[in-house]
């Protein structure tokens, strides 16, 4: 276990001190339930802020919504039928002109359609004479179905065709509408689904949230209790194990030459509700020393030399034992611990 030169002075940071009685202590797994607790009731109580608010929001804003759904909902946007309209309106724009145009291709093509056949049955008789007419005949029929096709489907469109405009206005009026919400919400249609889609969603937040925060609020009660239950019992375990450091870290000092040493660790602990809760739970830690009996215990950082220090952390690291990350001994290396 390699320590570098000035890594002593981590002993100066309470929370290092706490880090160091609870890997001492094996805590590690209690640490671990309490974090994934800790993090859970966390995240609940950030949902339940989150739903709180915009319950709050919603019911100020109750009849807008229902003013804003009511108005989305009698247009009933959808890009399809959109689409569609403005196809259509241009074809009634321009229904006299598509009509004319009918009217000359069903009549050209009925007269293409005779004279087809007229050729058809000409290269009949040529291809009995001559064989390669017969691919010429076999090109002419396709292109001959393919047109009768063509006239089918521009008798039904002629078929189709309004005998007049008068939808035009219904049309136009139907677009203006569509046009009006766009611009008033600045979106497209597609965008006007959403925000509908959307504007549903918030109202009935309000009609269910109630319901549903109750429900996060039990929760949050339940993880409360096991986390602070996690919390007690830590700090339990830090009161009842710190006596044992602080003898065996004395013990080591004395060995290095610090006879009438007094270390101590402090435990104190900010009281067992959420308010006081912190990753690592309840509890403040910090170790005091005093080298001398006539100099009282002090923290670390306010009487110790960096001699001592050293000496201090070789202790630390010292009794420190992990069996479950070094499976037989341990092999402190050092850099200038004097």
């Amino acid at each position: 276990n390699l320590t570098s030169q000035h890594e002593f002075y981590q002993l100066l940071s309470p929370e290092k001190q706490l880090q160091f009685l609870d890997d001492f202590l094996k805590l590690f797994p209690l640490l671990k339930e309490y974090s994934t607790v800790f993090f859970q009731w966390s995240n609940l109580k950030k949902q339940i802020q989150e739903i709180k608010k915009k319950l709050s929001n919603a019911e100020l804003k109750k009849d807008f919504l229902m003013f804003q759904i009511k108005e989305l909902e009698e247009l009933n946007p959808s890009p399809v039928e959109e689409a569609e309209l403005l196809k259509e309106r241009e074809k009634l724009k321009n229904l006299s002109t598509l009509k004319e145009t009918l009217q000359f291709l069903t009549s050209a093509m009925e007269e293409g359609e005779a004279l087809f056949s007229q050729i058809l049955s000409s290269f009949e008789k040529l291809s009995q004479f001559e064989e390669k007419f017969k691919d010429n005949l076999s090109t002419l029929y396709s292109l001959y179905y393919e047109l009768k096709e063509a006239y089918r489907e521009v008798v039904s469109y002629f078929g189709d065709l309004p005998e007049d405009d008068a939808r035009l206005d219904e049309i136009e009026e139907r677009l203006a509408k569509y046009e009006k919400l766009k611009r008033k919400y600045k979106t497209d249609t597609q965008g006007l689904v959403e925000l509908l889609n959307s504007l549903k969603d918030e109202l009935s937040l309000l009609e269910t949230g109630e319901e549903d925060c109750e429900k996060l609020l039990n929760e949050e009660e339940a993880l409360r209790k096991k986390l602070l239950e996690v919390a007690e019992e830590l700090s339990k375990k830090r009161v009842k194990g710190a006596p044992e450091l602080e003898k065996l870290i004395e013990k080591e000092l004395r060995s290095l030459g610090m006879e009438k040493v007094r270390f101590k660790v402090e435990v104190k602990n900010k009281g067992f509700s959420v308010e006081n809760l912190g990753l690592t739970g309840a509890d403040e830690v910090r170790f005091l020393f005093s080298s001398n009996p006539g100099i009282p215990l002090k923290p670390l950082e306010k009487i110790a030399s960096g001699g001592e220090l050293s000496r201090i952390f070789l202790a630390c690291k010292s009794v420190l034992k992990n069996p479950e990350k070094f499976s037989e001994k341990i092999t402190l290396i050092f850099d200038e611990v004097d």
